[in-house]
């Protein structure tokens, strides 16, 4: 093989390894929560969440990143986040695409399902349905914070989330500054079968 070859084949095979490692990743894991063992309705404790891995982290080993943590609506399954189900919106292709503008940096970002026996959780601690909110707060940021390279300090950490998952967003970083520095909440949603007029968050 003629050297010219050999180069152009050599650059060849390092671009196309590098570009593959340039993609992002999207993995569900089934989490175990120790924190919701004790409830009534003997709801799992393995828990499904769905994580983003931005472009640069299979390549960029001494890189770390913060984490967004985003918490779905009453009875939003978790794929809802990445399979287009609403309104087409696909997780992955959506970070992918503001990563490469340069509209937002590379992060790791989360989604969970908080669905329960009753299709909601709003991410409360329950003894009927479980501890959602130490579920978010102590599992699933210390499984984080040990199996993938976070940034693992509250001023890296957010938590957003829609409807229900907007309420707990905003309960949940109220409660815990020590833990997210940023919580969102988008048309954050609230039930009480008497209406919001004796209600307090």
């Amino acid at each position: 093989m003629k050297k010219g070859t050999l180069s152009f084949v050599l650059f060849l095979f390092i671009f196309l390894n590098y570009t593959k490692a340039q993609k992002s990743e999207l993995i569900t894991v089934n989490l175990p929560s120790p924190s919701s063992v004790t409830n009534v309705f003997e709801e799992e404790t393995t828990k499904q969440i769905a994580i983003y891995l931005p472009p640069s982290y299979n390549y960029n080993i001494a890189k770390r990143y913060p984490v967004v943590l985003l918490l779905g609506g009453y009875g939003t399954p978790l794929e809802a986040w990445y399979n287009g189900s609403i309104q087409g919106y696909n997780m992955q292709t959506s970070m992918d695409v503001l990563i490469s503008k340069n509209a937002v940096k590379e992060m790791i970002v989360v989604a969970i399902d908080g669905r329960s026996f009753f299709d909601g959780s709003f991410y409360e601690n329950s003894p009927v349905t479980g501890n959602w909110e130490d579920f978010i707060t102590k599992d699933i940021i210390e499984y984080l914070d040990s199996h993938y390279r976070t940034i693992p300090h509250k001023d890296s950490r957010a938590i957003s989330g829609h409807s229900m998952g907007g309420y707990g967003a905003l309960n949940i970083s109220m409660k815990h500054p020590d833990i997210f520095s940023i919580g969102f909440g988008i048309s954050p949603g609230l039930f009480d079968p008497t209406g919001l007029e004796d209600c307090s968050i």
